[in-house]
């Protein structure tokens, strides 16, 4: 029996077993975990790794089942104005964007030889696969304060945030209504989850004969498999906070006239 054990001063260790129980029995296992905080604020990430193997393997014999297990917890803050950064390195924008991912994979494989020419082999898995994403965004876009509605050009398009000032007048509203007031920057946070569910399955069967016919070596396999996949998306939850404006009573977010500040998102 051996053992491995490898440190990493960044916090991630890796350990490993294996052993050989005479001549048929094996077996095999190994881990490896990562815990960090990163260097920008609200942005720690976690990792945790198996993976365990046993066999049994003679003259004629030959079975292995493997299991591979996978549970990560990312943080990967997006882009930051340079304004902020220049007040703080450490700062980030929106937050969290965070993704978790749960992974567990099972395989089981055999073989046998049914003659000294033919062997009999056989392979079946399972894979569970589940992501969940939770994040939390900013949109900024052009209102007028009158009606608080999105402004549009009269063709129908979205006022680009450069004409975003002054007078809302020769500008409508989604309904086509012209607005009355005066054109400002609004931002609004978002807060997204999402969460993926996949399954695969499958097996294979299969039969080799590789002697002799009509006196010529020869190699000849048939063989039949199967797989099965599964997707399953329970949907996207949004949480969408109003403006922190005191005409609505909310204080979620911070509203941005001149496109500074930093939109902070509730606990």
């Amino acid at each position: 029996m051996g053992a491995d054990r490898v440190p990493d001063p960044r916090g991630s260790e890796c350990h490993s077993w294996s052993a050989h129980a005479g001549v048929a029995l094996y077996w095999y296992l190994t881990f490896n975990a990562l815990n960090e905080n990163g260097w920008r604020e609200h942005s720690p990430s976690d990792l945790y790794q198996l993976f365990a193997k046993v066999g049994y393997k003679t003259d004629r014999t030959d079975v292995e089942l493997s299991f591979a297990y996978a549970n990560t917890d990312l943080t990967g803050n997006g882009l930051a104005p340079e304004g902020l950064l220049a007040r703080d390195r450490r700062a980030v924008y929106t937050f969290p964007d965070e993704t978790k991912n749960l992974m567990c994979l099972g395989n089981l494989r055999g073989s046998r030889w049914l003659t000294a020419d033919l062997l009999l082999s056989t392979n079946a898995f399972y894979r569970y696969y589940q992501r969940k994403t939770s994040n939390g965004d900013v949109e900024i876009s052009c209102v007028d304060d009158a009606s608080d509605a999105v402004a549009f050009n009269p063709n129908g398009r979205v006022v680009n945030l450069g004409q975003c000032q002054g007078s809302a007048a020769g500008f409508v509203d989604q309904n086509g209504d012209p607005l009355t007031g005066d054109l400002e920057r609004e931002a609004e946070g978002e807060f997204r989850k999402t969460k993926t569910i996949t399954e695969d399955w499958g097996t294979t069967l299969q039969l080799s004969y590789r002697g002799k016919i009509l006196g010529h070596g020869n190699r000849v396999t048939a063989g039949v498999a199967y797989d099965g996949h599964r997707s399953l998306h329970p949907g996207e939850r949004r949480r969408r906070p109003r403006p922190g404006r005191q005409q609505r009573g909310g204080a979620a977010e911070r509203t941005l006239r001149d496109g500074g500040g930093r939109p902070h998102r509730p606990a």
